[in-house]
């Protein structure tokens, strides 16, 4: 028997805006329902008749596997939720949500983005590994990110995101 530790936790979108195309990706996890999953949205802002019919279909699709987040949380809250997510997907056709996946990808998750979005080039200029929402793998996504990969990650994030850099870059503006 599996235990609570065992589940993989996916996260879907990082709003309620129609952008993070929820369903699309519901629909495409829907062949791993029975796996030991639970599925996130966090949906405290946006659109709220969005957010109700992500709500629906999500519930009736997943059951007690789909966990709404639905309230504002305190920033604290919403860091620790991101610290129990395994993979994280963004279903987002343009350029969104580069905190939320610059965070997750520092604390070593797996995510998912679109390849033919700027998002895609910017992370892999900066070293980082992100996989595919385009050509989803669900016996892979399952799986547990390779720790090399996961390292490097919180490495190249931390280089190129941390407030050292950012010190770095405004010392280079202000003295040319």
């Amino acid at each position: 028997q599996k235990t609570q530790s065992d589940k993989t936790v996916i996260q879907i979108g990082n709003s309620a805006d129609p952008t993070n195309n929820h369903i699309e990706i519901l629909k495409q996890l829907y062949p791993i329902k029975e796996a030991n999953i639970e599925i996130i949205c966090p949906l405290s802002y946006g659109n709220p008749e969005y957010a109700k019919k992500v709500q629906e279909i999500g519930k009736e699709m997943y059951d007690d596997k789909f966990q709404p987040l639905v309230d504002f949380l305190p920033f604290e809250t919403y860091v620790n939720i991101l610290g129990m997510v395994d993979v994280a997907i963004f279903g987002h056709k343009r350029q969104q949500a580069i905190g939320n996946i610059t965070f997750l990808l520092g604390l070593g998750k797996k995510v998912y983005i679109r390849d033919d979005i700027n998002t895609w080039d910017f992370l892999k200029e900066h070293g980082l590994k992100v996989y595919n929402t385009n050509n989803i793998d669900l016996e892979k996504l399952l799986e547990k990110i390779p720790d090399e990969i996961r390292q490097k990650n919180m490495v190249n994030v931390k280089r190129a995101f941390s407030a050292e850099k950012l010190k770095e870059d405004l010392n280079k503006i202000f003295q040319s």
